[in-house]
């Protein structure tokens, strides 16, 4: 009696080492990724427009992000770094036209982001907020040309956690911030922008 129940023992033990297999990588992938995070990154624009003579700039961003669930609030702010535009912006101010050929600026705003999937580590995400920003651009000039604008940023995004505490993520964003200068003698900027940024998250 003893003999035959080896076979049985050792054919339920072979069975179980899947399942204790699955059960473990599922107990490591049950990350907790609820929490507050602080995130830091650089990426470009790229113009849709006659904008495009701004040329790519490094954006420089920094966010402070409550995660929630599926969802997450992120406060966010980017630094717009000096750079040459590909051709000379005229500027007219007042009764002045002031010869540009650099600028920089920031902009902060509010961003929702939603997990339209989620696997394991990895996130698809749906990404829409609002904003403020400001260019400043120089020349030969003592004077400066400040230009703002309202903005929103639908885009996706793409997340992964490396752990419980650190993620990198992606993100692709449709910026309307419109820099346009509408003075009639001035350069004709006018165009939306695609941002695209790699950030490191961490709690």
């Amino acid at each position: 009696m003893k003999n035959s129940l080896k076979p049985i023992l050792v054919l339920f033990l072979i069975a179980s080492i899947p399942n204790t297999l699955l059960a473990q990588e599922n107990t490591r992938s049950e990350l907790k990724k609820d929490g507050f995070y602080l995130g830091a990154g650089t990426g470009t624009w790229f113009g849709t427009g006659k904008n495009t003579i701004l040329g790519n700039p490094l954006l420089f961003d920094l966010a402070l992000e409550l995660k929630s669930g599926r969802g997450s609030l992120a406060f966010s702010f980017d630094l717009i770094t000096s750079i040459s535009t590909t051709d000379t912006l005229y500027l007219k101010k007042d009764n002045d036209v002031l010869k540009a050929d650099r600028y920089f600026g920031a902009q902060f705003g509010l961003e929702y982001s939603h997990e339209l999937y989620s696997r394991n580590r990895f996130a698809l995400e749906a990404i829409g907020g609002a904003g403020y920003g400001a260019l400043s651009f120089k020349g030969a000039e003592t004077k400066d040309y400040d230009k703002s604008s309202l903005y929103l940023n639908p885009g996706f995004g793409a997340r992964y956690f490396v752990s419980d505490h650190t993620f990198i993520r992606l993100k692709l964003q449709y910026n309307t911030a419109n820099y346009k200068l509408k003075d009639q003698g001035s350069t004709d900027i006018s165009g939306n922008f695609i941002t695209a940024k790699l950030i490191l998250g961490w709690k």
